[in-house]
């Protein structure tokens, strides 16, 4: 089923917006599990804003979604998410560099693709994409900043297996500033 989409932005208020909206709550009402009329009006905000130009889905809309889907279809769940991890440990290979965005697309994905082998999984791809000599001091700062605030990741881990993902990028960080320092 495929929501309508309006050519401006958002469509002035009127009884032509109202019906768009009403169509659009009524597939999200198929789509997703029960929701108030105002939390499926912000949802459909969320996903109007991502038709804008930017890449990333709203997290409260892909957060639905995902679970609609692990739900409703586990297996299909856990095989989009382990194609989407294999694509980001191979785009890691190509641009080893200050990989942390990509980085941690993997291990998100890899969370939910590969749940059952999830540490040896993590393991390998924290020992392939986390060599000091590929990231920058400003490189490590980030991703370990932001591995810190991403609680959405540190669910989809497990506490566990997210503390030692920290301390592999702690010890990467104070090794690139090692690294910087003793060649500077």
């Amino acid at each position: 089923m495929h929501l309508p989409r309006w050519p401006s932005p958002t469509p002035p208020r009127g009884p032509l917006r109202e019906t768009i909206e009403h169509y659009c709550q009524g597939a999200l009402r198929y789509l997703l599990p029960p929701r108030s009329d105002g939390e499926y009006r912000s949802l459909l905000d969320d996903l109007e804003a991502t038709r804008r130009g930017t890449y990333l889905m709203a997290p409260s809309l892909r957060r639905l979604l995902n679970l609609r889907l692990r739900l409703q279809e586990p297996d299909v769940f856990a095989q989009r998410h382990g194609r989407a991890a294999d694509y980001y440990r191979q785009a890691i290979i190509a641009h080893p560099y200050d990989c942390g965005p990509l980085l941690i697309e993997t291990l998100y994905h890899t969370a939910y693709g590969y749940a059952a082998q999830l540490p040896d999984k993590v393991n390998e791809l924290l020992a392939q994409a986390l060599e000091p000599d590929k990231f920058t001091v400003g490189g490590a700062d980030f991703l370990l900043e932001r591995l810190r605030k991403d609680d959405e990741l540190r669910e989809a881990l497990s506490a566990p297996v997210a503390d030692r993902v920290v301390q592999s990028v702690q010890e990467l960080r104070r090794n690139v500033r090692r690294m910087r320092l003793s060649a500077g």
